[in-house]
């Protein structure tokens, strides 16, 4: 009785058309295919549902559906693409690096070193492995895989650096309704996922933007050109160099940094605090005698529950981010 969907309308996909298009139908095919003990499994393997090892206070360890009991077909199917299970960020990171580091899992490091004002070494931490979770030929080969998302008729080609060969994987996730528990359709999280250079890895990034505001959700579009503009600086700042590099003059580059950039839009609506956005319906006076003003629309959350404290008003807040509406109007 549940129907999954698509944004991208496919016929028969290979499993590497399957990232590269970022198929619900299909990645549910292949869950299903597995069945719900080793889609668990492999989902332990790589570290969800367990905290990362890191010296920080409310470290998340994420949830995964309990298995005690069995899983129906559905929730088999959504675990797949990720409903019913949540992460954190640093897992996002840890999971990706076993792909990047030749299939083995390593313990994440906070403070990779430690020196005195004379550059002594006072303390370093060394990588540990905490398990072997896949052979280098599977991990090459899904690096391979993964590399499509951004290429072609992928749905991260805006995470592509020129020069570099990047494998990655977009994400658009529903937030649940904490009034409903549902899923819902107006709250989402985007999210791109990667590490550069594909053939000799040096970077994962994870970029997760919650409840985007910039007209779409999708990660491809939200989080890819932010996860760009990030690896590119930091590739510079690490000096490795892209295939084919050759010099350009200074007044090209910052012709390249002053371009419609999807990454500039992206860093300027997080920045900048857009000017209130008017409303069209008429102010309403509570039964209080309080008038609830349209400036509060499109200011920061906390700047709203501040104004709206000190017109008298006891507020309830849904969400994050920017105020986009009040009830009453």
């Amino acid at each position: 009785n549940v129907i999954i969907h698509d944004t991208h309308v496919s016929k028969w996909l290979s499993p590497t058309e399957i990232l590269q298009v970022s198929s619900n139908i299909g990645i549910a095919k292949i869950a299903l295919g597995l069945g719900q003990r080793r889609l668990y499994e492999g989902y332990r393997r790589f570290g969800f549902g367990d905290a990362p090892n890191l010296p920080l206070p409310g470290v998340a360890g994420g949830t995964l559906r309990p298995r005690a009991r069995p899983w129906v077909p559905v929730e088999t199917a959504a675990a797949s693409f990720g409903q019913g299970l949540s992460t954190s960020n640093v897992q996002l990171a840890v999971a990706l690096s076993a792909v990047a580091n030749k299939g083995r899992l390593l313990e994440p490091i906070l403070v990779k070193r430690v020196t005195d004002s004379a550059g002594t070494v006072l303390t370093e931490a060394s990588p540990t492995v905490r398990r072997k979770v896949m052979s280098p030929r599977v991990a090459r080969l899904v690096s391979d895989m993964m590399s499509s998302v951004t290429e072609g008729e992928g749905t991260g080609v805006e995470a592509a650096i020129p020069g570099f060969r990047v494998a990655g994987k977009t994400a658009t996730a529903q937030k649940i309704d904490p009034e409903t528990g549902r899923y819902n359709d107006t709250h989402y999280v985007a999210a791109f996922i990667g590490f550069v250079p594909a053939e000799r890895p040096r970077l994962v990034v994870t970029v997760v933007v919650d409840e985007p505001m910039a007209g779409t959700t999708a990660g491809g579009t939200v989080a890819a050109p932010v996860f760009r503009r990030i690896s590119e600086m930091s590739l510079r700042y690490l000096g490795v160099r892209p295939r084919g590099t050759k010099s350009v003059k200074l007044s090209e580059v910052a012709e390249y940094a002053n371009s419609d950039d999807p990454a500039k839009a992206a860093y300027n609506a997080l920045s900048n605090t857009p000017e209130p956005v008017a409303s069209h319906s008429q102010d309403v006076v509570l039964s209080g005698g309080v008038q609830i003003p349209e400036e509060l629309i499109g200011l920061p959350m906390r700047a709203g529950i501040r104004s709206a404290v000190e017109l008298g008003v006891k507020p309830r807040v849904v969400g994050s981010g920017l105020l986009s509406r009040t009830d009453p109007p």
